[in-house]
């Protein structure tokens, strides 16, 4: 910094060279980086006066295409009922990160296998793969579990890449605890874990069961006499399991190590069942790990089951860990999980920036005691015979000195963060309350002459407070684009829940178990698909009450036909054979059809190849759909409709939503004003001239038009009623297309 100040450009000699071409990144993604850090980086805080000269340049033409793609985005989680306080203090809780890391998997669904970025070593345009996509974050101890759960559950194939979580695996920990009963089943801690895992598969009120049964005895004895005394489910689990760990006892002493993994793997059927949970090839790379572990220990000079436990146990109490294996596409066929200090010196097209509304660590400035390498120590003042404790003027610019350099060196961190991205930049977080946030956020008082005021960037609590100025005060510029997403739904108001609270029993003393609490609580957490008596659910999905409506549709046409003397057979509504899972694949395909492509021949064809190779559908899925079908959808008026909205970028497909409509709205046995929460998915909407148009897909096997009408009326309404809040604007048309009959249906 001494010398950038020092030297000078125009001298002849000892000049100064800014070395600010970028040759990695496309140039809205340094567009938008220029803009944030000239608004929030001076030489005050960061060092640098982030000016013309420090701006980075695109070093080549290619880096200058236009792609509407490759605008920056930021996807704000929104709660729309906060618990963690306004500045979100509790910025570790699991629903916050669990909804940010939920809109993080959406996007990575939407665009791999659907967007086209330049390949980074050949610079042939082609689809998003997950080894383009990287997921950055300040910290990993606590994130990346919940983004690691969230991404297992939508079956994202990623990698931490952090040389950690091997032994903290879940079924890491489940094999190692049945190796230890293998060899000494009288230890109560890895019985309980097995017992309790898929293995055992006794229940938690089963174990306490068994406890309360013989208190005084080890668990291992209290389930041997259990399960000898008593025949219940419990007991019958317990022989099932002791006759198997029997078994693989008795040929422990013959097989090595890494041969017991395999057989207890294949007598539990504890392999077959950790393939077929999410992330099932990575567990199971996990497991074999372990016995290429064994096995190479077996190598060595220490032999035996007791010596390979203690050998694994010293390893992990010492954090000597291996790192999650790699399913079989490794690394480059993976998302990857990674701090951002691993991230320097890295590129990649697509990056996502997460956690940016976690709050800042200033520990360092916050103590009694603090340090600085330059001026020294800072203390508070205690009076000991007043017990006040006193703020000292040294410690108090010791600390502002050190909250400063910290804030700086975060203001880099978030540089080198933002600048990974060759292709495209998303930036994600979870402020607190959104409303109050982005009210602070769009203060005019806080920008000035294009800079954020030095008492907003010192007072920030977290990036979203740098970031988020910065980009309402250049709105109407284009480089970027932010997106609200709607985390899970609390519950109704208070005012509802307590009005159900009310109507609670109050419990009858001296029992363990009541009839009517039961009752009540069934009702009050039921969410339709079953009939309510007086009480209406907090929470209703569309398709709970589609579900409903069609199974009313279906008695009155089961009743007109027996009238007519029609065999109730042919009523069957749904599709020939697996017509749940065929409607399913159908949305799946609709989902992803690239309208922007030419409708050739191999249009179809090439658009179910490319949801196969991308994992969004499997191979053998494809002999239940009918080509046939979807080629008549393809040639539709409809469909060419369709495209040219796509064309503009006004084609909408999935639209998740939540809205509140009073209860008599959604059925006739709620004769009430109770505001209730409706959530749902929109097939598809798209925007023309004259006002928006709302299309379901349908595969229902049906005799004519009419027959959909009837059933889902209701649906496409509540549909149209949710797009005119969200959007402001009308909905002009509501459409059924049926593939069963080749048309499309308009709804009044």
């Amino acid at each position: 910094i001494g010398k950038c100040a020092q030297y000078q450009k125009e001298l002849d000699s000892d000049r100064k060279i800014d070395l600010n071409r970028n040759f990695r990144s496309r140039e809205q993604v340094l567009s938008f980086v220029n803009h944030i850090f000239e608004t929030i980086m001076t030489s005050e805080m960061g060092g640098v006066d982030y000016d013309e000269d420090a701006s980075l340049y695109p070093g080549s033409e290619q880096q200058k295409e236009k792609e509407d793609f490759l605008i920056p985005e930021i996807l704000l989680t929104a709660d729309p009922s906060p618990e963690d306080g306004e500045d979100g203090e509790n910025e570790d809780s699991g629903d916050r990160l669990a909804g940010e890391a939920a809109a993080v998997a959406g996007a990575i669904r939407e665009i791999v296998g659907n967007e086209y970025i330049r390949d980074p070593v050949s610079g042939v345009r082609r689809l998003v793969e997950y080894g383009d996509i990287a997921v950055l974050m300040r910290s990993v101890a606590i994130p990346v579990q919940t983004f690691s759960r969230v991404f297992d559950r939508e079956n994202i194939p990623y990698y931490t890449g952090g040389g950690t979580g091997y032994f903290s695996a879940p079924e890491v920990r489940t094999m190692l605890n049945y190796l230890s009963i293998v060899d000494n089943p009288r230890q109560d801690i890895p019985l309980a874990g097995v017992l309790r895992s898929v293995i055992g598969y006794l229940t938690d009120e089963e174990l306490a069961q068994i406890r309360c049964a013989y208190p005084r005895e080890s668990l291992y004895e209290a389930a041997v006499s259990y399960c000898e005394s008593r025949q219940d489910a419990a007991a019958e689990k317990l022989r099932v399991f002791f006759d198997v760990l029997g078994e693989i006892r008795a040929d422990a002493e013959q097989l090595s190590i890494h041969e017991l993994l395999y057989k207890i793997s294949d007598r539990t059927g504890y392999g077959a069942f950790v393939l077929s949970m999410p992330g099932g090839l990575r567990r199971k790379a996990n497991l074999d790990m372990l016995s290429e572990k064994a096995e190479a220990y077996e190598a060595g000079s220490y032999q035996g089951l007791f010596q390979f436990i203690r050998y694994i146990e010293e390893l992990y109490k010492y954090e000597i860990d291996y790192g999650e294996a790699l399913p079989g596409g490794g690394v480059t066929g993976s998302v990857r999980l990674m701090t951002i200090h691993k991230s320097k010196g890295l590129e990649f097209p697509v990056v996502f920036v997460c956690g940016l509304g976690r709050r800042f660590n200033r520990q360092d400035s916050s103590g009694a005691m603090i340090l600085h390498p330059l001026y020294g120590v800072g203390t508070d003042y205690v009076d000991t015979e007043t017990r006040i404790r006193h703020r000292q003027l040294i410690r108090r610019v010791l600390a502002k000195e050190i909250r400063l350099e910290t804030l700086g060196e975060e203001l880099r961190v978030l540089y080198v963060a933002m600048t990974r991205a060759r292709e495209k930049l998303y930036l994600t977080g979870t402020p607190g309350d959104l409303e109050k946030k982005m009210e602070a956020w769009s203060s005019e008082r806080i920008i000035q002459d294009s800079k954020l005021k030095l008492s907003a960037r010192e007072g920030a609590n977290c990036f979203l407070d740098w970031i988020m100025p910065a980009v309402l005060a250049d709105e109407q510029s284009g480089r970027c684009r932010v997106r609200i997403v709607r985390s899970r739904e609390k519950s109704r108001s208070d005012a509802g829940v307590k009005k159900q609270r009310e109507q609670i029993p109050e419990p009858q003393k001296g029992r363990i178990y009541d009839e009517a609490w039961l009752d009540m609580l069934k009702k009050a957490f039921r969410t339709g698909g079953e009939e309510s008596e007086s009480l209406i659910p907090l929470k209703i999905s569309v398709s709970d009450i589609k579900k409903e409506q069609a199974q009313e549709e279906e008695a009155r046409e089961f009743f007109a036909a027996e009238e007519a003397g029609i065999p109730t057979l042919h009523l069957d509504r749904t599709d020939e054979g697996g017509g749940a899972e065929r409607g399913t694949l159908y949305h799946l395909v609709m989902e992803n059809l690239r309208f922007d492509e030419d409708f050739d021949a191999n249009f179809l064809g090439r658009q179910l190849e490319r949801l196969v190779k991308y994992g969004k559908i499997h191979k053998d899925q494809l002999k239940m759909i009918r080509r046939d079908q979807l080629e008549v959808f393809l040639h539709s008026d409809l469909a060419k409709r369709m495209r040219q909205a796509a064309g503009k970028g006004l084609l909408h497909r999935e639209s998740p939503f939540v809205i509140a409509v009073r209860a008599s709205e959604i059925s006739d046995r709620w004769d009430s004003d109770e505001q209730v929460l409706i959530q749902g998915i929109i097939d598809a909407w798209f925007e023309e001239d004259e006002g928006i148009v709302l299309l379901d897909y349908k595969t229902d096997r049906v005799q004519n038009g009419e027959q959909l009408i009837n059933r889902y009326a209701v649906q496409l309404s509540l549909y149209a009623r949710a797009l005119e809040q969200l959007t402001g604007k009308k909905v002009r048309e509501k459409l059924i297309y049926s593939f069963r009959l080749g048309e499309t249906i308009p709804l009044a």
